[in-house]
């Protein structure tokens, strides 16, 4: 999950597990129903029809199985076929997870809840995977905050909302 941090003091407060990629939420995307956002994300780096995409999609957690153990596993899977992954996969990824997290709030009032209690702290993601696109190296870290961060933004009231976190 993301880390809250609240100024002037720099606190450092876990936020929420509804921040956290792996957290089990099943909710619609896509036309299918994903388990937690990293299950549809992996899944997506496959292009539909694909037997990958298709694999991914079957797969639930199993009796007990946390998010983390859950996550873990269809990670793995997505990193089993790099040469399967679709083409604009580094252009379209924080797109996608973006979508899956708007996705997953939609479906579930107490997490929306749960996110806007952070309203006014800025969220930042564990260490995590880095990618270059385009010259630039980019990292989990920084945006799986900025997702959560802006989600948040587009639930508040329109005339609470901070329009940079918007652009």
């Amino acid at each position: 999950p993301c880390v809250c941090v609240r100024e002037p003091r720099q606190i450092y407060l876990p936020t929420q597990d509804n921040t956290d990629n792996f957290h089990l939420a099943p909710f619609e995307y896509d036309g299918k129903i994903w388990h937690s956002c990293e299950h549809a994300y992996q899944a997506c780096k496959f292009p539909r029809g694909s037997d990958m995409r298709a694999r991914l999609a079957r797969l639930a957690p199993r009796d007990g199985d946390s998010g983390r153990a859950f996550g873990v596993h269809v990670w793995q899977l997505g990193q089993a076929h790099p040469e399967a992954v679709r083409a604009d996969w580094s252009a379209v990824k924080v797109r996608i997870m973006y979508e899956c997290n708007v996705a997953k709030y939609a479906a579930h009032e107490n997490l929306r809840e749960d996110l806007l209690s952070t309203a006014g702290s800025q969220l930042y993601g564990p260490q995590s995977t880095k990618w270059t696109h385009a010259g630039q190296e980019h990292a989990w870290q920084k945006w799986n905050g900025w997702i959560q961060m802006r989600i948040r933004e587009e639930l508040l009231d329109p005339s609470a909302r901070d329009a940079t976190l918007l652009e």
